[in-house]
């Protein structure tokens, strides 16, 4: 059975092919060098363990859910998560003492603002856009404003009736 169709449909495909291969092992790279960290994360401080891999949950959902090129809700998401968990494994690994973050784990407010934070990060991917534009409407409605007032006063120099 004869191939269908042109050679450079078939190198496309190809190439498609190797671009899907090479992000495949790229995402499990990155998942065995996280499990790996992860794991001795977990034996030598799991206090902290806890703490960064429950706080960073939101980014784990963003980072399966996101599918576009740039990934943009995953970088929203983690960095904010991110500055979400900072404030409170910060003075832990300054005193080095993983024991401080237990009182820290135990209490709801600690985890209510590391979500609240990371859900900000939620509402910039989605709202921000929105905003932007909203911005930038303004912007060319007062661009277009002056330019009729400049195209107005002309025509009364010129006095052209425009």
């Amino acid at each position: 059975m004869a191939k269908r169709g042109t050679p450079q449909e078939r190198v496309a495909v190809k190439q498609e092919l190797a671009r899907r291969q090479r992000r495949r092992n790229r995402l499990v790279m990155i998942c065995t060098v996280l499990t790996a960290a992860g794991v001795g994360l977990a034996l030598t401080a799991l206090p902290l363990f806890i703490l960064i891999y429950g706080g960073m949950l939101p980014t784990l959902v963003a980072f399966l859910a996101d599918e576009q090129p740039g990934r943009y809700l995953f970088r929203a998401v983690g960095f904010m998560n991110l500055t979400g968990i900072i404030p409170y494994i910060e003075p832990t690994l300054r005193a080095g003492n993983h024991a401080m973050l237990s009182g820290a784990m135990a209490q709801t407010t600690t985890w209510v603002i590391i979500y609240v934070i990371a859900g900000s990060g939620f509402f910039f991917y989605f709202v921000m856009p929105w905003f932007a534009g909203l911005i930038l409407e303004w912007m060319i409605r007062a661009r277009m404003a002056r330019h009729a007032a400049e195209r107005a006063t002309l025509g009364q120099e010129w006095e052209f009736d425009a």
